[in-house]
């Protein structure tokens, strides 16, 4: 598992398998589809995503996914029913073109039966901005949450409580904030790691910091993208390392 610091993570399977939880942002002058994700997929000799979960866009997350599903083969999306306008706006209609695009109503699983397993929280009734995603290999549990609303942070604690697997790593939103993430999401969970992605200036760094501080008295591993460059984690379904690079 590679986790870039813009907010996207590569979920490379030994079969050949790949996945992709979310696709980075941009600026006007910035796009990490186009700068980073793509130069690091063919470099690393992935010619294509077999599949692409978005938990959640925004302006410049989309724009993002445009030059990304327009520049690289991507056989599968999973996004929030939420985004369904957005997406089939006449104006953008034809860049989803080549890309099978699945709008996630209702939680499901992925691949139940193989020997990974992808599970997507997504709260039909309030049809919200956000879903979760869980990956599963083994006993083996990695959780991508991008929850921003109070109510949806509800929902995917409810979710966690039934955990009944050894949570490695969970990448929470953005740089990390008791906002976002609240502090009980955290003790239900109990991850090994908990990653967070680059620090943006003003509030919400000190609000990062915070967060940063106070897990780590209490003695949680965090691991910070936005000084590490990248995280990558190694599995075989039974432990988890850090790989150093």
């Amino acid at each position: 598992m590679y986790s870039g610091a813009s907010n996207s993570t590569l979920i490379n399977l030994p079969q050949g398998t790949s996945v992709m939880i979310n696709c980075g942002t941009s600026s006007e002058k910035f796009n990490s589809a186009q700068r980073t994700i793509i130069p690091y997929l063919r470099t690393a000799g992935i010619n294509y995503l077999d599949l692409l979960v978005i938990n959640s866009l925004d302006k410049n997350e989309f724009r993002s996914l445009l030059y990304f599903v327009n520049n690289f083969e991507i056989k599968k999306i999973l996004v929030p029913v939420y985004y369904k306008n957005v997406i089939e706006n006449k104006g953008f209609a034809g860049k989803f073109k080549k890309t099978d695009i699945e709008y996630i109503t209702a939680p499901e699983v992925v691949n139940k039966n193989g020997n990974f397993r992808l599970y997507i929280y997504y709260d039909s009734l309030m049809a919200g901005k956000s879903m979760m995603s869980q990956f599963v290999y083994g006993d083996q549990s990695f959780v991508f949450s991008d929850a921003a609303a109070p109510e949806e942070i509800v929902y995917n604690t409810i979710y966690l409580n039934n955990l009944d697997l050894n949570l490695q790593a969970i990448r929470v939103k953005g740089s990390g904030t008791f906002t976002t993430t609240p502090p009980d999401f955290i003790a239900i969970t109990v991850p090994e790691y908990i990653v967070i992605g680059e620090t943006i200036t003003g509030r919400k760094k000190l609000n990062s910091e915070i967060f940063i501080q106070t897990l780590n008295e209490l003695s949680y591993n965090v691991l910070n993208i936005g000084r590490e460059g990248a995280v990558i984690l190694k599995t075989n379904g039974d432990m988890t390392r850090k790989v150093n690079w």
